[in-house]
């Protein structure tokens, strides 16, 4: 379970509750659906301004599970938005794509093993 989430990042943003970590994780997969359509929108439209709100929130939230990549991916939309740059963003959102979905598969296996067996060697020693 390693790759786009930093565990320890994650842990020390709830305090070490892996059961606030499963809420935030559980939030995230409601939220995410809306801001990757609003990210898709807003490049489809050009709307520079819709960019950088919805690269904004998402980038907040990526930053919450340590998934550095998708934060750097997610600020780099927010900065093209900001600058008016729409026109360079979809390159950026399809690989921003991907990275989310490394990230939901992560939380989705964290979330699923209320046991904690296949969490990585970093979670368990955090308790």
């Amino acid at each position: 379970m390693s790759g786009a989430l930093n565990w320890s990042k994650a842990l020390k943003f709830v305090e070490g509750d892996r059961d606030l970590l499963r809420d935030v994780a559980d939030a995230f997969f409601e939220e995410c659906p809306d801001l990757v359509s609003r990210l898709r929108t807003s490049v489809e439209e050009s709307d520079a301004d819709g960019l950088q709100r919805a690269a904004h929130m998402l980038k907040s939230s990526l930053r919450t599970f340590g998934a550095e990549k998708g934060f750097e991916l997610a600020e780099q939309l927010e900065e093209m938005g900001r600058q008016r740059q729409v026109n360079e963003a979809a390159p950026v959102f399809t690989t921003l794509q991907q990275e989310i979905e490394q990230v939901i598969e992560q939380l989705t296996a964290f979330v699923n093993d209320r046991k904690g067996s296949n969490f990585p060697s970093a979670m368990n020693h955090q308790d």
